[in-house]
């Protein structure tokens, strides 16, 4: 009896809906573990990237631009 499913990954949950996974188990077959693991390839790091950025754009939309503006003043007087 395996103790268990996990996902060993973190994805935001529209991404992780969508991946593509595998499992794989660790230990005996009467103690094991079991792990979904996330199919990294080329194409889904590009869909990733594409899908972040575009709720970065929607986020940053939402927000007044004085705060924007504010929080990257911040920002620069942090690495200064």
């Amino acid at each position: 009896m395996t103790q268990g499913l996990f996902d060993a990954f973190y994805l935001p949950s529209a991404l992780a809906a969508a991946a593509d996974t595998t499992v794989q188990r660790f230990g005996p077959a009467h103690d094991s573990v079991e792990l979904r693991l996330v199919t990294v390839t080329p194409g889904a790091i590009e869909s990733w990237i594409d899908f972040i950025r575009a709720a970065r754009i929607r986020h940053l939309a939402s927000r007044p631009a004085a705060e924007i503006h504010k929080r990257k003043s911040l920002q620069g007087k942090a690495w200064s």
